[in-house]
Parts: structure tokens; C-alpha cells; sequence
């Protein structure tokens, strides 16, 4: 058992919201019976400093991190064969961007260009009109 001071130094070496998922997992691991996990698990990067402190009563330095690193490497290997998103979320930020076929599509760029024109043909003849007034004095 390490001391509270020592614990500290640890708890604000190692922190970190990103691994948050890790070290959830790795007191899954090795205390599955912790009465807080069912809490963390919901949310696991609004626990994450709730998560590590509960974990460096069950785990030293070198093992946190050896468990971060393997985490880490298993994602980016499964990330590679899904070929989805690293983060495991699905890719409906980019469906909703892109353009059906149908003319239902998206307008909202279709009239920005055209009263941008407007816009730039109302402010031509201000322009003459500024032109000519200066010749008139």
C-alpha cells in the first residue's frame, strides 16, 4: 500500500481524460466487484479521475501504463480491420453532410450564393453613385 502523498504524485502524473476507457477496463479487471463501476462505466471520461484514484489502490504505476499502451495498440488494431472510426462512433457527422441525389437536397448553400450576388450587384451601383457624386463637386 502506498501513502496518500505518494498516491497524489501518482494520481496527478497519470492523469488524464483519454485514458479513461483503459483504465476503466483495466479495474474491470481487477476488481470486478468495485461498488462504483457500474457508475463509471456510463460515462467513463466524466469518471476518469474517480476512475484512476479507485485504481491506484489496486494497481502500481507500471502496470496502469503497461495496460494504457496494450489498450491503445488492441483500438488501433481493430480500428484497422472495421475500417470505421477510431473512436468506435458511427460515421453520421459526415452522412448528414453529403448531398443526396434528389433535388430535396440541401438549400441552404444554393441561397447563400445568390443573395451573396445580390448583395455585391446592390452595392456596385452605391458605388457609382459615390463615383458620380464626386464629379458633380
Amino acid at each position: 500500500m502506498i501513502s496518500r502523498r505518494e498516491k497524489l504524485q501518482l494520481f496527478n502524473k497519470l492523469r488524464g481524460a483519454v485514458h479513461a476507457e483503459a483504465d476503466l477496463a483495466l479495474l474491470e479487471d481487477v476488481n470486478p466487484r468495485h461498488p462504483k463501476l457500474t457508475r463509471f462505466a456510463r460515462d467513463p471520461k466524466r469518471y476518469a479521475d474517480e476512475i484512476l484514484y479507485a485504481l491506484l489502490d489496486e494497481c502500481d504505476e507500471g502496470d496502469i501504463v503497461d495496460h494504457r499502451i496494450y489498450f491503445e495498440k488492441l483500438n488501433d488494431t481493430s480500428a484497422g480491420e472495421e475500417q470505421g472510426p477510431v473512436d468506435g462512433s458511427s460515421d453520421v457527422s459526415t452522412e448528414g453532410e453529403q448531398i443526396p441525389d434528389d433535388d430535396s437536397s440541401n438549400t441552404s448553400t444554393e441561397e447563400e450564393t445568390p443573395e451573396g450576388e445580390n448583395q455585391q450587384e446592390s452595392e456596385q451601383p452605391d458605388a457609382a453613385d459615390h463615383a458620380e457624386d464626386s464629379k458633380k463637386k
